[in-house]
């Protein structure tokens, strides 16, 4: 019987890559300059094998004579969870392993080395995916409809994960998200993000032994300030094609996520496109100072830089800014 998308949820994703010396997989043999990597993929805790695939990279894989190409292949593990690669000595590779119809990079780990040993033990640990479901409120209870929800891991070095992974799903009518692929390892915080308005951030959400299912998440989501400009040259004309640059001191939102979230480090340092007619738009913006830097496309026009104060969210001011002939 074919699992539904709901059972997939319980799919297996990848936690950790470990060198594990018991139980070792069959021997195996090499021939002049190959080497082999080979090992298990289990369901972390219980250790049953799971018949998965590994996604092989090899970045640097040279042809005589031609530049550097990224290879990548597939590997089907057996029905015990086995796995074998066979590749040069000394030859960089990367690989990630995933659950059986899983199709999602969830937070996945991966091996990368320069493999000289003739024969190597890699072995993965695959954690259960979970799905996260809840209604998004403001303070004073009301659904926060349109919102687009984004998961954030506050203790990862990097960020990492596709964008199902992270989230950036919208909340409907009353509120509502449901976010079918989640990492169930260590703390998430879902930031929280719609047009024209300061990002926002929930509280800690997860934990060990936390539950995920129907929660009631309050965010203050604050409506920001807007800036809008024209972009000219010095007889008037507008600058098709410009780009402005945004930049404040300091980013909206924790500055311990600036890493990791997309909307902290936008309310710091945002870039825009001007239209055909040279104007352009900057949304959701905090009170402060800002830096403004308008560059054209071609050689002909200098950039030019603005500065100025936005006095409150309330705010909407417009600018022009002139780009000089060189």
């Amino acid at each position: 019987m074919k699992r539904s998308r709901h059972r997939r949820l319980a799919s297996m994703v990848l936690g950790a890559a470990s060198f594990l010396t018991s139980p070792a997989p069959v021997a195996s043999q090499t021939e002049g300059d190959k080497v082999v990597i080979e090992g298990y993929v289990r369901e972390a805790g219980s250790g049953a094998p799971i018949a998965g695939r590994i996604i092989v990279n090899r970045p640097w894989l040279t042809p005589s004579g031609g530049r550097a190409t990224r290879v990548g292949e597939t590997i089907r593990t057996t029905t015990d969870g086995y796995y074998r690669l066979e590749l040069e000595r000394g030859q960089h590779v990367e690989f990630t392993a995933k659950g059986p119809e899983y199709p999602v990079y969830i937070g996945s780990r991966r091996f990368f080395a320069a493999v000289t040993a003739p024969r190597t033990q890699v072995d993965f640990e695959l954690s259960p995916a979970v799905p996260l479901s809840g209604s998004l409120v403001d303070p004073a209870g009301r659904p926060v409809e349109g919102a687009t929800i984004r998961i954030v891991y506050p203790d990862e070095p990097h960020p990492s994960g596709s964008g199902t992974e992270i989230g950036n799903k919208q909340t409907n009518l009353l509120g509502r998200f449901d976010l079918p692929y989640v990492k169930a390892i260590g703390r998430f915080v879902l930031e929280v993000t719609k047009p024209g308005y300061l990002p926002a951030f929930s509280g800690v959400l997860f934990g060990a032994g936390t539950p995920t299912q129907n929660l009631v998440v309050p965010v203050d989501l604050k409506r920001g300030a807007t800036l809008r400009g024209v972009v000219l040259d010095q007889s008037g004309q507008p600058v098709q094609g410009a780009s402005v640059r945004m930049a404040r001191p300091t980013p909206v939102g924790p500055p311990e996520l600036e890493h990791l979230s997309d909307a902290v480090r936008e309310s710091k340092d945002r870039t825009v496109g001007a239209s055909t007619d040279g104007t352009f738009s900057f949304t959701g913006l905090a009170a402060g100072p800002i830096t403004l830097v308008a560059l054209s496309r071609t050689n002909e026009l200098r950039h030019q830089k603005l500065e100025l104060t936005i006095a409150s969210t309330e705010e909407t001011r417009d600018v022009t800014i002139v780009l000089p002939r060189r």
